[in-house]
């Protein structure tokens, strides 16, 4: 992924599947522990958005 404040990060894609049928899956992304990527996405994630008007 790349970012325009933080550059470029590594994300791990999950595919799993859904108990409520085939049809539906459910997709996670995750960065490996202890590598940049983590570190990058606490910082995103610490940061506080404004409100939207």
């Amino acid at each position: 992924m790349r970012h325009p404040l933080v550059g470029e990060f590594d994300l791990v894609h999950e595919p799993m599947a859904s108990a409520r049928g085939p049809r539906m899956r459910l997709n996670t992304y995750h960065a490996e522990p202890g590598s940049r990527s983590e570190e990058v996405l606490r910082m995103l994630a610490s940061w506080e958005m404004e409100p939207q008007h």
